[in-house]
Protein backbone atom coordinates (compact mmCIF):
# COMPACT_ATOMS: atom_id res chain seq x y z
CA UNK A 1 0.00 0.00 0.00
CA UNK A 2 1.31 3.43 -0.93
CA UNK A 3 1.54 6.12 1.76
CA UNK A 4 -1.04 8.87 1.62
CA UNK A 5 0.15 12.16 0.13
CA UNK A 6 0.96 14.88 2.65
CA UNK A 7 -1.81 17.19 3.76
CA UNK A 8 -1.72 20.58 2.05
CA UNK A 9 0.25 23.25 3.93
CA UNK A 10 -2.71 25.65 3.58
CA UNK A 11 -4.50 23.50 6.15
CA UNK A 12 -2.24 24.62 9.01
CA UNK A 13 -3.50 27.73 10.68
CA UNK A 14 -6.43 29.44 12.36
CA UNK A 15 -9.94 28.65 10.99
CA UNK A 16 -13.05 30.65 11.91
CA UNK A 17 -16.66 29.45 11.75
CA UNK A 18 -18.51 31.04 8.84
CA UNK A 19 -21.95 30.10 10.19
CA UNK A 20 -23.67 32.07 7.44
CA UNK A 21 -22.49 29.36 5.02
CA UNK A 22 -23.39 26.30 7.12
CA UNK A 23 -25.57 23.60 5.61
CA UNK A 24 -27.84 21.04 7.25
CA UNK A 25 -24.92 18.59 7.40
CA UNK A 26 -21.77 20.73 7.68
CA UNK A 27 -20.20 23.64 9.49
CA UNK A 28 -18.09 25.85 7.25
CA UNK A 29 -14.79 27.37 8.41
CA UNK A 30 -12.64 29.91 6.62
CA UNK A 31 -9.12 31.26 7.27
CA UNK A 32 -8.90 34.03 9.86
CA UNK A 33 -7.87 36.44 7.08
CA UNK A 34 -11.31 36.11 5.42
CA UNK A 35 -13.47 39.25 5.62
CA UNK A 36 -16.41 38.02 7.71
CA UNK A 37 -19.61 40.01 8.23
CA UNK A 38 -19.97 41.46 11.71
CA UNK A 39 -21.13 38.94 14.31
CA UNK A 40 -21.45 38.84 18.09
CA UNK A 41 -18.89 36.04 18.29
CA UNK A 42 -17.45 33.20 16.23
CA UNK A 43 -16.03 29.87 17.28
CA UNK A 44 -12.76 28.89 15.68
CA UNK A 45 -10.01 26.29 15.74
CA UNK A 46 -6.34 26.03 14.92
CA UNK A 47 -4.60 23.09 13.29
CA UNK A 48 -0.84 22.72 13.64
CA UNK A 49 1.25 20.33 11.56
CA UNK A 50 2.67 18.71 14.73
CA UNK A 51 -0.72 17.21 15.67
CA UNK A 52 -1.88 20.02 17.96
CA UNK A 53 -5.48 21.26 17.78
CA UNK A 54 -6.83 24.26 19.64
CA UNK A 55 -10.54 24.95 19.76
CA UNK A 56 -11.73 28.49 20.47
CA UNK A 57 -15.24 28.56 21.94
CA UNK A 58 -17.22 31.77 22.26
CA UNK A 59 -16.77 33.25 25.72
CA UNK A 60 -18.41 36.07 27.58
CA UNK A 61 -18.23 39.51 25.97
CA UNK A 62 -17.81 37.88 22.54
CA UNK A 63 -14.25 36.78 23.23
CA UNK A 64 -12.95 33.23 22.89
CA UNK A 65 -11.72 30.62 25.33
CA UNK A 66 -9.13 28.09 24.12
CA UNK A 67 -9.27 24.31 24.68
CA UNK A 68 -6.28 22.12 23.84
CA UNK A 69 -6.55 18.95 21.83
CA UNK A 70 -4.91 16.86 19.15
CA UNK A 71 -5.69 15.55 15.71
CA UNK A 72 -4.72 12.53 13.64
CA UNK A 73 -5.27 11.61 10.03
CA UNK A 74 -7.85 8.87 9.50
CA UNK A 75 -8.15 8.95 5.72
CA UNK A 76 -6.95 10.77 2.61
CA UNK A 77 -9.15 13.79 3.40
CA UNK A 78 -10.29 13.13 6.97
CA UNK A 79 -8.98 14.13 10.39
CA UNK A 80 -10.08 12.90 13.79
CA UNK A 81 -9.98 15.49 16.55
CA UNK A 82 -9.89 14.95 20.32
CA UNK A 83 -10.44 17.95 22.60
CA UNK A 84 -9.65 17.81 26.31
CA UNK A 85 -12.10 19.67 28.54
CA UNK A 86 -13.73 19.37 31.95
CA UNK A 87 -15.79 16.21 31.63
CA UNK A 88 -15.83 13.82 28.66
CA UNK A 89 -13.62 14.28 25.65
CA UNK A 90 -15.05 15.61 22.43
CA UNK A 91 -14.23 13.49 19.41
CA UNK A 92 -15.14 14.32 15.85
CA UNK A 93 -14.11 13.60 12.32
CA UNK A 94 -13.82 16.39 9.81
CA UNK A 95 -13.67 16.09 6.06
CA UNK A 96 -11.45 18.48 4.16
CA UNK A 97 -13.23 20.06 1.24
CA UNK A 98 -11.33 22.35 -1.07
CA UNK A 99 -8.46 22.55 1.41
CA UNK A 100 -7.16 26.03 2.02
CA UNK A 101 -10.56 27.64 1.47
CA UNK A 102 -13.33 25.79 3.27
CA UNK A 103 -13.38 23.03 5.88
CA UNK A 104 -16.24 20.83 6.98
CA UNK A 105 -15.83 20.09 10.66
CA UNK A 106 -18.53 18.02 12.34
CA UNK A 107 -17.85 17.44 16.03
CA UNK A 108 -19.67 15.46 18.69
CA UNK A 109 -19.20 14.31 22.26
CA UNK A 110 -17.92 10.80 22.93
CA UNK A 111 -21.40 9.74 24.03
CA UNK A 112 -22.75 10.71 20.59
CA UNK A 113 -24.25 14.14 21.29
Amino acid sequence: MEPEPPLPPELWGHWVHSFEEDTATSKVYRPRSYEFPLARGREAFELRSNGEYIRYNIARRDGNVAMQGSWKRVGPAALEVVVTRDGPLQVGQGRLRSAGATLEHPERDVDGR
